[in-house]
């Protein structure tokens, strides 16, 4: 199952994305655990809460996407270089800071973002 966070009409929900990914359906949540995004989905309780009868289009203009969990509540831990294909794609765009060039480093990269630095799809970055 995909879930996302989304704005529509100046309102925040979280709704289940179809499979082919051209729907998507909003659980029915309240506002404050819709701002909260999939945190406040978790936060609803054992299961998930019922959908909605309605759903939109993913490519209607008026849905605009945002981060899985808009304001998370701590810093965002991360795993860099952590499977090949990211590693060689690292060495080729030259952003390589590790000196290990196109082989995988013999540790996890790890390092973490701060809760300020998550902005969703297309969004501009600061």
């Amino acid at each position: 199952m995909r879930i996302a966070t989304y704005r529509t009409g100046g309102q925040v929900e979280v709704g289940r994305v179809s499979d082919e990914g051209r729907e998507i359906t909003p659980f029915d949540l309240d506002p404050a655990q819709a701002a909260a995004g999939l945190l406040g989905l978790i936060e609803a309780g054992p299961g998930l809460p019922a959908l909605r009868a309605e759903s939109r289009a993913l490519a209607d203009k008026a849905i605009e996407l945002l981060a899985p969990i808009p304001r998370p509540r701590r810093n965002v831990f991360c795993v860099g270089k952590n499977y090949y294909a990211h590693v060689e794609e690292i060495a080729r765009a030259g952003f390589d800071t590790t000196g290990v060039g196109s082989g995988a480093p013999e540790a996890p990269i790890v390092f973490s973002k701060l809760p300020e630095c998550v902005i969703g799809h297309g969004a501009a970055i600061r």
